[in-house]
């Protein structure tokens, strides 16, 4: 799994998750987020990818990437989605990337991009890939929060974090939409909104 820990502030209010997303502005990105996927989900697979190259295969994925983020980036601070652009640039890098790898899929950077507009973090995660999903970390040692991204906005989550004298672990699965409820009762904001 190849992950890029560095992360930055990228929205400029903190967000409590505690609370699910909700309202109409959320509804409305929810939904064209959701017809942007379904439509491009068939593009990506109708060329020809066993001719290409890796080096071409890194570059299209790099850049059906931009342009999906691209599409919402209104709803984006523009320090974040530059700061996200070069984080791709550093993970798709094809003289870093190992051939036996799988490349990030398209519903799974959809799942990505749509938890950090509903989440809506101070803090901005690591990303990596691992069998073909986007991974976002969060880490202020020694507590860590992982969340790998899956289709249709199923997320796989495990945390780590001290409580006093010990150590806590957990996780499971969940949707976008119960991320924060799930994640409240470990006190998110060690990792989301860090000053």
């Amino acid at each position: 799994m190849k992950i890029d820990t560095e992360s930055a502030s990228i929205f400029s209010r903190s967000a409590s998750i505690s609370q699910p997303a909700s309202g109409l502005l959320s509804e409305h990105i929810d939904q064209q987020l959701k017809q942007r996927t379904v439509a491009e989900s068939g593009a990506s697979h109708s060329t020809d990818h066993q001719n290409r190259t890796l080096e071409e295969a890194l570059f299209d994925t790099r850049s059906s990437f931009k342009v999906y983020t691209s599409k919402v980036s209104m709803h984006l601070p523009n320090t974040w989605r530059k700061k996200l652009f070069l984080q791709l640039d550093d993970l798709l890098d094809c003289d870093e990337w190992d051939e036996l790898d799988s490349l990030p899929l398209q519903h799974t950077f959809a799942t990505f991009i749509r938890m950090m507009l509903l989440l809506k973090p101070g803090v901005g995660p690591g990303i990596g890939v691992d069998r073909g999903h986007i991974v976002a970390t969060w880490s202020n040692s020694p507590d860590t929060l992982l969340i790998e991204c899956m289709e249709g906005d199923k997320l796989r989550w495990y945390l780590r974090r001290m409580q006093g004298d010990s150590m806590e672990k957990a996780g499971g699965t969940t949707t976008i939409k119960r991320l924060g409820e799930i994640l409240a009762p470990f006190h998110p904001d060690v990792w989301l909104s860090r000053a």
